[in-house]
């Protein structure tokens, strides 16, 4: 997962993060998401992927603002 921040382009403040789902392999090599996310539709796989960065952003939310 990496995240990106969300910029408000009028005052320079952090107003958001967005996630990413990317694909890194054993090699380090960063797969593009076009490369991967049609085949996890076609095999029903999307479904997991979309479970698995949810529960990580939460996570990552829940330590990075504990409100």
């Amino acid at each position: 997962m990496h995240y990106q921040v969300q910029i408000n382009a009028q005052n320079n403040s952090i107003i958001g993060v967005e996630a990413l789902v990317r694909w890194v392999q054993s090699s380090g090599e960063i797969i593009s998401p076009a490369s991967f996310i049609p085949i996890a539709e076609e095999t029903g796989l999307i479904v997991e992927i979309d479970r698995n960065s949810n529960e990580k952003s939460d996570e990552t939310t829940l330590i990075l603002d504990p409100k």
